[in-house]
């Protein structure tokens, strides 16, 4: 009874989010892509879950880029080496998906320029990672370290670095989600946007389900910290995953049409691995936010996430694009 309960709770914030955007866009495609990002996004939280596992089997345990992020001793070559591996795994995972749904219709060409805006960032990141070593952020101590199953990262640099893998993978994901759910047409950002959006809600679905059934697991069904939880997740998470995945989708949109009126590359740069950086990025400070002791940061993002979502959509823009 608790689990169909929790399903049931952690579908009202998806069925709120959905009913909004739909009001713009009420094709039916929108719960092909919602369905996408449901299991593209249980798949990839299984696959990072039994990730040291399976790179272990494969005898590159060491690659698990999760734990690098608690020693910076480790090398920058080897952290993005461990990136790198994590997100081609995801690419190669969803692509095989999409091909056994029949969902494939982005390119070939624009799934590798995607995959190679993921890869671009991870070397920022790998550098960036290096620097918080040299400079001193693995030497600051939070008030709690953040203790996730044998891992211990007890540093800001540990644990913001952690959270800059979790979101590159969960970006990741939804973004080759939308992908797989999309296909060219006419449209325009606002359309782009709504797209993402949907698969995010996706995704978004399964991690409150996994989020509530873990507080239910330990016997604290409906108690204080599952409602708390409830409430977080269908307001604060689930508008963080949506504005990503908009950031990612709009600029996938913006690098696609400017490809038209600039050379590839220049388009590449300024809209694909830009919208990469700032959703990662994005998504990392949030989560790290909440877990150093910052909650006032949610009412931060609310506002500047409202704020993007609407100048999208008052935007005039239309072009060609994946729809």
């Amino acid at each position: 009874m608790g689990t169909i309960a929790t399903a049931i709770l952690a579908f009202v914030p998806v069925l709120f989010w959905g009913y909004l955007f739909s009001y713009y866009d009420s094709s039916p495609a929108s719960a092909r892509r919602f369905l996408l990002g449901l299991v593209f996004g249980g798949t990839a939280i299984a696959l990072v879950l039994s990730l040291d596992s399976i790179l272990s089997m494969a005898g590159v345990g060491w690659l698990n880029p999760f734990p690098l992020a608690a020693d910076v001793s480790a090398g920058i070559v080897v952290f993005f080496l461990g990136y790198a591996l994590m997100v081609m795994l995801f690419a190669l995972l969803i692509f095989v998906f999409g091909f056994l749904f029949g969902v494939t219709w982005a390119s070939s060409r624009d799934r590798l320029r995607s995959t190679g805006a993921f890869l671009v960032f991870g070397v920022v990141a790998a550098v960036l990672w290096q620097l918080a070593g040299i400079t001193g952020l693995y030497g600051i101590e939070p008030a709690s370290p953040l203790v996730l199953q044998d891992a211990v990262y007890a540093t800001v640099g540990a644990i913001f670095f952690y959270y800059v893998l979790v979101a590159a993978s969960e970006e990741a994901v939804k973004h080759f989600g939308f992908l797989s759910g999309s296909f060219p047409s006419s449209g325009t950002l606002q359309q782009a946007l709504v797209s993402g959006t949907f698969v995010a809600l996706g995704f978004s679905f399964v991690e409150n389900i996994l989020y509530l059934a873990t507080i239910a697991s330990s016997g604290s069904v409906f108690s204080g910290i599952y409602w708390q939880t409830l409430g977080y997740r269908s307001v604060f998470s689930t508008f963080l995953h949506v504005t990503c995945s908009a950031m990612l989708a709009v600029s996938f949109f913006g690098s696609f049409i400017a490809s038209d009126r600039m050379t590839p590359w220049m388009a590449f740069r300024r809209y694909l691995i830009y919208g990469v950086g700032a959703a990662i990025l994005v998504h990392a400070v949030f989560n790290s936010a909440m877990v150093l002791g910052f909650p006032g940061i949610v009412f931060a993002y609310l506002v500047g996430g409202y704020l993007y979502i609407t100048s999208i959509f008052s935007s005039e823009q239309t072009e060609r694009g994946y729809l």
